[in-house]
């Protein structure tokens, strides 16, 4: 979904990153048009966005893995007066500091997307065409499959699942 809403708005050049077990995630990237797909078990992400980026980093960085080691990530690429978006939960505290945040002058965000407004965004992006959520759906369930799926979530095999009622 970030990718997509980024393309929509404009944003050049994306950068999308995960771990190795994020691998259908960051191949979807790719093939929904991520200038760049970086895996971050085999990239030094900081490097790669240095060189990229003539030391600058960023201007935007959004966080959906929301661990500790994501927001360290976002903070060290994220440009002076840039912005950090973070949308994942994290499972634990975050315990790092924030003062290269503040060298920075950037700004960190949350983002809380179940209301009804972004709601009413998201299906009229998706009814334009804006947002090819097909393309993310990686799984077609019944009901009585939701457990096996929910497990294949925890274990990165799974998308986007949608569970198909009266079959």
């Amino acid at each position: 979904f970030c990718l997509q809403i980024a393309m929509a708005r404009g944003a050049k050049p994306i950068y999308v990153a995960g771990a190795k077990k994020d691998r259908m995630r960051l191949e979807l990237a790719r093939k929904l048009g991520a200038d760049e797909v970086i895996n971050v078990t085999d990239t030094d992400v900081r490097q790669f966005i240095n060189e990229k980026t003539h030391n600058e980093g960023v201007p935007l960085v959004i966080d959906a893995a929301g661990n500790k080691h994501s927001l360290s990530l976002a903070i060290s690429t994220v440009s002076p007066r840039g912005q950090i978006t973070k949308i994942g939960w994290g499972p634990e505290p975050i315990d790092l500091t924030l003062d290269p945040l503040l060298s920075k002058a950037a700004r960190l965000q949350g983002t809380f997307s179940h209301n009804w407004s972004t709601w009413d965004a998201v299906i009229s992006m998706i009814s334009y065409g804006t947002i090819k959520m097909e393309t993310m759906i990686s799984h077609r369930i019944t009901i009585d499959q939701w457990l096996k799926t929910f497990e294949a979530m925890e274990k990165c095999e799974v998308i986007k699942a949608v569970v198909l009622f009266n079959q």
